[in-house]
């Protein structure tokens, strides 16, 4: 056995003494984990959460301090090492590369110091220097200004799969039009103390904690004001707001936060208004995200632009995409719309061309007639748009920005976009068919606000519709060319329980919309007769009224269109002439007694040899 002297009896007692001094003072750290994700904890109330080899810090992470400082990055045998997001407790913050627990490289650090700035950027610093992600120091506080949950979703960047969770979600949602930089606050030591003591009443938080609370939200809204100073500052020495467009244009950023003052400032310092979003974020313009703002933002944003020289006509790249609505009925098939109406089958309607219009992406004016809310701002921004010029007969995914307002409800937009110069007989593709059509469809329905379909049908009307337009009424090899009301009481085919259940096994409801669509349909079977009589007369001028005998009279009555003479059907029906007068035909018995009873009886003359 080897001796021990008492020198290193000595040496050993000061290290063990020196080891268990330091283990009071400080305590033990504690380990989850030698390798692999774990979590490492020390008395003074450190924190390490992220991967372990062999007990070291080894691979991605997150360390905190008790002070609140923290680092998210990698590590390297217990050191910050490579990418990393290094944040201070008063709101100072690195983006970049380190090594060794040394900031390395190029990186942004934001803290909010004006001074510094200033000292910086008179040494000669590149106030538009892009880091190694490609975003600019102004990019940097803009992301920093406005939050993420300040940021709004508008219809034109809604995804299929954002619509789907929207519309299944069963829990109601309240999204606020207002970033933090809409709220005007000034801290003050009572304001503290109230609602300090308001927290604790509610439970929110506990009395030892509730000061602490109250002043560091204080605190957070002194860093927002302070950061909105230094984008000012970085704007007043030249920095471009086009410079950089990750993680989007700053102008985008504004916008969908609804910062009237900030989207101002940036069109002030030369922001472009013609810089679209990512062809994966569906191409879009800052004018379609600020027509499909919501508030009062909307319309005063949509004009700051405008008056900046935005397009008003301009295009996203979304041409390809189906209008949600129309998403359960639409088929490949309505493509081919134009190969149905053939010239022949329109001569028994009009003697107008067939005239297609040209699809393309969405405009701001589509947007804004898609919104399903707020339908006075939405009128607002339409208003706008056509006062600088907006084309209202652009076509997007079959439809007409009227007969978007339309499936929407909107009359007050449908009243702007007629004064505007909108063509109610613009023929719509992708079997949407017309202005009209559009009216009586049902998957519209489904809006959030019902339509009053009586009052939209005489404000197309009185504009100018033509209810003989012609148009394509059902599906596949039952397709056929009739008129909007063949249209409408195909749709309401559609409902099954509605068309086939006796009005008495209908509840409360489904009575109330049955009535509407009776209602309707003898509007609309009123409205086509006179058109027909009215086009019959003005085509009878030609040879004089009341000629029996002329054989150009005879040869146009065989021409003529034949429809119901009560309900205006006039395909997919079995039509027969009236046995007296030969003059009129009926689909049904139904019909045929109704309009007898009602006014036939008093029209009906027999006149022979004429057929």
């Amino acid at each position: 056995m080897k001796d021990i002297n008492s020198a290193d009896m000595d040496v050993r007692w000061l290290a063990c003494e020196r080891e268990r001094e330091q283990a009071l003072m400080w305590g033990r750290e504690s380990f989850c984990k030698r390798n692999g994700h774990g979590i490492q904890e020390w008395p003074d109330g450190c924190k390490y959460e992220g991967e372990f080899v062999n007990k070291l810090k080894h691979g991605p992470g997150v360390f905190t301090w008790p002070s609140g400082e923290f680092f998210k990055g990698s590590f390297f045998k217990d050191y910050r090492h490579g990418k990393g997001l290094y944040s201070w407790p008063n709101g100072a913050k690195y983006t970049g590369k380190f090594y060794l627990n040394r900031k390395e490289g190029y990186g942004i650090q934001v803290n909010c110091h004006d001074d510094v700035i200033h000292i910086l950027l008179d040494s000669g610093a590149d106030v538009n220097k892009l880091n190694d992600e490609g975003m600019s120091a102004l990019a940097v506080c803009h992301v920093l200004y406005y939050p993420l949950q300040s940021l709004q979703e508008t219809l034109a960047e809604r995804t299929d799969e954002n619509l789907e969770r929207s519309i299944s979600s069963d829990d109601p949602t309240f999204d606020s039009a207002c970033s933090m930089a809409s709220f005007h606050i000034d801290v003050t030591e009572e304001i503290i103390q109230k609602s300090a003591e308001i927290l604790c009443q509610t439970g929110t938080v506990t009395p030892t904690d509730t000061q602490e609370t109250v002043r560091k939200i204080a605190l957070l809204k002194t860093e927002h004001r302070n950061r909105w100073t230094t984008i000012k500052l970085l704007l007043e020495r030249g920095a471009d707001p086009n410079a950089s467009t990750v993680p989007m244009p700053v102008i985008f950023l504004a916008i969908k936060a609804a910062h009237v003052k900030g989207v101002r400032r940036l069109l002030e310092c030369g922001a472009r208004t013609d810089i679209p979003l990512l062809p994966e974020q569906k191409g879009l313009y800052p004018l379609h995200i600020a027509a499909g703002l919501s508030g009062a933002e909307g319309p005063k944003i949509t004009e700051l632009l405008l008056h900046a020289l935005a397009d008003p006509d301009v295009k996203a790249l979304d041409a390809h995409e189906v209008y949600e609505l129309d998403k359960d009925t639409f088929e490949p098939q309505a493509f081919k719309i134009q190969h149905l109406i053939a010239p022949g089958s329109v001569a028994k309607f009009s003697e107008a061309p067939v005239e297609l219009p040209q699809e393309g992406g969405r405009t701001p004016l589509h947007v804004a007639c898609q919104r399903d809310s707020e339908y006075s701002n939405a009128r607002d921004v339409v208003a706008l748009l056509l006062s600088h010029n907006a084309n209202p007969n652009n076509v997007w995914s079959g439809h007409s920005p009227l007969s978007l307002a339309i499936s929407r409800g909107n009359d007050l937009a449908v009243d702007e976009l007629l004064a505007g110069g909108a063509d109610p007989n613009l023929r719509l593709t992708r079997h949407v068919g017309s202005a009209l059509c559009a009216l009586v469809n049902i998957s519209y329905d489904r809006g959030p606000h019902p339509r009053n379909q009586v009052k939209l049908l005489e404000k197309l009307i009185k504009a100018g519709a033509d209810i003989l337009m012609p148009v394509v009424v059902g599906e596949g090899r039952r397709c056929a060319v009739g008129t909007v009301v063949d249209y409408t009481h195909c749709a309401f085919q559609q409902n099954q329980r509605m068309a086939h259940t006796p009005y008495h096994a209908l509840n409360k409801h489904e009575r109330q919309a049955y009535n509407t669509r009776r209602q309707l349909l003898g509007l609309m079977g009123d409205l086509l007769r006179q058109a027909v009589i009215r086009m019959e007369k003005e085509r009878s001028q030609d040879c004089g009224f009341f000629c029996a005998v002329c054989v150009d009279c005879v040869s146009f009555r065989k021409q003529r269109f034949k429809y119901c003479y009560e309900c205006g059907r006039s395909v997919g029906v079995q039509l027969s002439a009236c046995s007296r007068c030969r003059e009129v035909f009926y689909c049904s018995k139904t019909c045929k007694t109704k309009a007898w009873d009602e006014r036939h009886r008093d029209e009906c003359v027999r006149v022979p040899g004429w057929y």
